[in-house]
């Protein structure tokens, strides 16, 4: 987890140490956060009749990790 941003928050793959798979590790995250949140959405739409969703961007490529600007 690297940090949250109001109500989003931000994890980083192969970040400080690398791993070929960093993609595919941060696409099982994303999936299994959605199935987490199925109970959750099934009482919200319950209760409520909202159509609760979660939204998760995925973005690969280089980048740079770490204490920026110091």
């Amino acid at each position: 987890m690297d940090k949250f941003t109001g109500d989003g928050m931000m994890a980083l793959f192969g970040a400080p140490v690398a791993h070929e798979d960093h993609a595919q590790r941060a696409c099982y995250a994303a999936l299994g956060m959605q199935k987490a949140l199925e109970p959750y959405a099934d009482k919200v739409r319950k209760e409520s009749r909202f159509d609760f969703k979660i939204r998760i961007g995925l973005n690969c490529g280089a980048g740079d990790s770490g204490r920026g600007g110091e």
